[in-house]
This record gives structure tokens, sequence and C-alpha cells, in this order.
């Protein structure tokens, strides 16, 4: 069974429709797929959820990040919120690694799990151990 967890560059280049937005999407496809014995999971952690909405609002205002986040609510995934031990993961991470502290979450949560993180930051290659699955990154270096 495939699994990922979504940071929020990946969120933001299916909305963006950037190069990559077809990788994100065919998982999507996959978790979505009814009556599959080892079905593809999706997670989103909390906090991709909440920059994916901070940003949007910088860009386009409070009430269309509201619709963005409740479309991403809808999809076919787990939005994951803190615990104890993603917790401890996540502070593991930002003590040994040169990675901001939301980068520390989203990435915490794809080690806890051994799952694949969805992403296009080189912020994560500094991360030893964790399996990742790059898209494209944009032509700005990011």
């Amino acid at each position: 069974m495939a699994s990922y967890v979504l940071d929020t560059t990946a969120l933001i280049t299916v909305f963006d429709g950037e190069p990559g937005a077809d990788v994100v999407l065919r998982a999507l496809e996959e978790a979505a797929a009814e009556g599959q014995e080892d079905a593809t999971e999706v997670y989103v952690p909390f906090m991709a959820l909440m920059e994916l909405d901070y940003i949007t609002r910088q860009r386009l205002g409070a009430e269309e990040a509201r619709q963005v986040c409740d479309l991403v609510k809808a999809w076919p995934i787990e939005l994951v919120q803190s615990d104890e031990a993603w917790r401890r993961e996540a502070a593991r991470i930002k003590a040994t690694f040169a990675v901001s502290l939301a980068d520390a979450w989203i990435c915490g949560l794809a080690t806890l799990l051994g799952t694949a993180l969805v992403h296009k930051d080189p912020e994560y290659q500094a991360v030893e151990g964790l399996r990742s699955l790059e898209l494209p990154y944009k032509s700005t270096g990011r």
C-alpha cells in the first residue's frame, strides 16, 4: 500500500497548476478508489493546512482561503492533528536539522508514519532518513 504525506508545497502545486500537480492528483485518485484492498493513504498535517490557509489569505483573502481549505478537507485524505509522539518527532527534527518549525512538523509526520513526503522544498534535503517524493522545483528555486 502506498502512503504519502502532503507538504504545503504539494497542496499549492495543485491549486496553482504547477508541474507536479499530476503526481499529487494521481495519489488522491488512488486514495479515492473504492474497494481497493491496498488503497493509497494520503495524509495532510494540520501545519500544512495552516500554511495553505495563511498563504491563500495573503493572496486572495479570508473567504477564498476558507473555500480552499474546505476543498482540501473534502479530498480523500486524513487530516492529522498533533499528538505527543508527533510533537516529540518534530522537536527531534527541529533540534537536529536546519529546517523551519513548520517543516519540522510536516516532515516529522512523514518520518513518524514511515511514509513518503510529497514536496518541492529543497530544505527537506537536510533531513537524513526522510523518504520523499520531490516534485519539480519552480524555476525561482523553490
